[in-house]
């Protein structure tokens, strides 16, 4: 028998053993099932960025995770505008003059240098104003929040994730403009999410670099939309590595794809700087 001090009240062993047992027996059931919410949280979660990682490997995005975390400065964007000839598609250097194609920019990205071309945006179809109307101005926060967000339970689900997923990639890397918001030329790639990888992307690369170079050129603007950073990459493999190394032309080129995993964010930051240069002597000798 136990008598607690200061109290009348006697209890025994047993008590206590059942005490101790019931209660242990209730925290672990209460854990137990905190757990299983959680591990059926996490497993939800688990469930949806694989669904997500699926969607982006369908529509051949992948290639995404291979481009180092680097922002292509102001600086190298603007030097590297100005010296593209957009009427023969060429970036001129000291070490010689790059003809920029779609079979480049497919060798950067490790995607096909063909396909259908992208639809253009129809003002009578109804589906397209549609989506006109739900995307048009979105900001990109408001893109990328919804992409981290977004459900993927049914089809329309993963199709609406494909889109704003697309825009997302098109704004801040592919077809990037100066505008907050997304605008008109943004909307033709997610007019028909069906099947993207069917569509020529290193034509449409090329397309949206080159009018945003002539608009800068024209238009004497103090920005440069346009994928640069596949610009960059086409300069320095050609200036530093390709040319002056071992392969000769860009063209010829035998180093495996994708192009961009080349090059670490240091060696980056480094080369930019001697394009700069070399860039700057250049148009320096055109004046």
């Amino acid at each position: 028998m136990l008598t607690i001090q200061g109290s009348n009240k006697i209890i025994s062993l047993s008590q206590i053993q059942g005490f101790y047992k019931t209660g242990v027996l209730k925290f672990r059931a209460v854990t137990e099932s905190r757990a299983k919410k959680r591990n059926k949280t996490l497993n939800a979660t688990l469930k949806t960025l694989n669904a997500k990682l699926a969607e982006i490997e369908a529509i051949r995005f992948d290639f995404l995770h291979r481009v180092p975390q680097w922002h292509v400065k102001q600086g190298i964007m603007l030097q590297l505008a100005r010296a593209c000839d957009v009427e023969t598609n060429t970036l001129r250097v000291d070490a010689g003059d790059i003809r920029i194609t779609a079979e480049l920019i497919g060798n950067v990205f490790s995607i096909p240098s063909r396909g259908d071309p992208i639809p253009e945006l129809q003002k009578k179809n109804a589906s397209h104003l549609a989506i006109k109307r739900e995307f048009q101005k979105k900001t990109t926060t408001q893109l990328r929040d919804f992409v981290f967000a977004c459900p993927m339970e049914t089809e329309q689900q993963r199709m609406t994730f494909r889109r704003y997923f697309i825009l997302v990639v098109l704004k801040m890397f592919l077809n990037p403009t100066s505008q907050q918001t997304i605008s008109p030329w943004h909307l033709p790639p997610i007019l028909d999410v069906s099947n993207p990888r069917r569509f020529y992307w290193p034509y449409q690369i090329l397309k949206w670099l080159r009018d945003a170079i002539r608009k800068f050129q024209d238009e004497n603007r103090e920005t440069c939309g346009g994928c640069m950073f596949m610009l960059l990459v086409l300069q320095i493999n050609y200036v530093l590595y390709f040319q002056r190394l071992k392969h000769g032309l860009l063209h010829a080129c035998q180093v495996p794809e994708p192009w961009i995993v080349e090059w670490t964010t240091n060696e980056l930051d480094k080369k930019a700087d001697h394009v700069i240069s070399q860039v700057q002597s250049l148009i320096i000798s055109f004046l």
